[in-house]
């Protein structure tokens, strides 16, 4: 991946300060929970501390961004790390999808889940490792708002892919001077090729036909 395309620990801050309109004077709060996120492993391969000189995918940024979300909506960091790690490969198939729509009249994509914020509470045997969730189009959403499990539970929330996907490509470009959207398609398709390298990897020999 480009270093064009790498953030460092400020500039993943200033750009999460931004989306979320943080006061000057919260950052120092803002950085805790980047930092405690961190140290529990999230985003995959950022625990390295704050002076590590690879910086910041765009797979690790957007991955923290998300998370950032999550952590909007009210739940726990351990919480959204259950509910993330399950979806991180995932989640590159959304961000394309955002990335592929026009810049007039998009459609945008959203992630829809269910929290479990008080999964904690339930008995051992109900635990999950992640709620309920999808990757949808919002023109897809009257076809299958009566038939998506995600749809069929008592509380559901939304965040908007693509939104969050635009804010980043902006910040890139107004902070790197990066026009154009062929880096980030770039390394969208890298964490793609990752994800499918990751599950041929985890998946069992097939048979022999011999």
């Amino acid at each position: 991946m480009s270093n064009a395309m790498r953030l460092s620990f400020g500039e993943l801050e200033g750009f999460l300060a931004l989306l979320h309109e943080v006061a000057p004077e919260k950052h120092g709060a803002l950085k805790a929970r980047m930092k405690h996120l961190q140290r529990l492993g999230w985003p995959v391969g950022a625990n390295r501390g704050r002076g590590a000189k690879e910086g910041y995918g765009v797979d690790q940024s957007l991955s923290l961004a998300m998370a950032f979300e999550m952590l909007r909506l009210g739940m726990t960091p351990e919480r959204v790390l259950a509910q993330l790690t399950i979806e991180r490969g995932y989640m590159v198939h959304g961000f394309l999808d955002a990335l592929a729509q026009p810049s007039v009249d998009p459609d945008p994509v959203f992630y829809v889940f269910s929290p479990n914020a008080l999964q904690s509470l339930r008995p051992s045997t109900a635990a999950e490792p992640g709620g309920s969730s999808m990757m949808i189009s919002r023109s897809e959403i009257p076809s299958l708002l009566l038939s998506a499990p995600v749809f069929q539970t008592p509380r559901f929330a939304v965040i908007d892919m693509h939104a969050l996907l635009m804010a980043f490509i902006a910040f890139a470009r107004d902070t790197r001077g990066i026009n154009g959207t062929s880096e980030i398609k770039k390394a969208l398709e890298d964490w793609e090729l990752d994800r499918a390298k990751a599950v041929q990897k985890a998946s069992p020999n097939p048979p022999s036909n011999s």
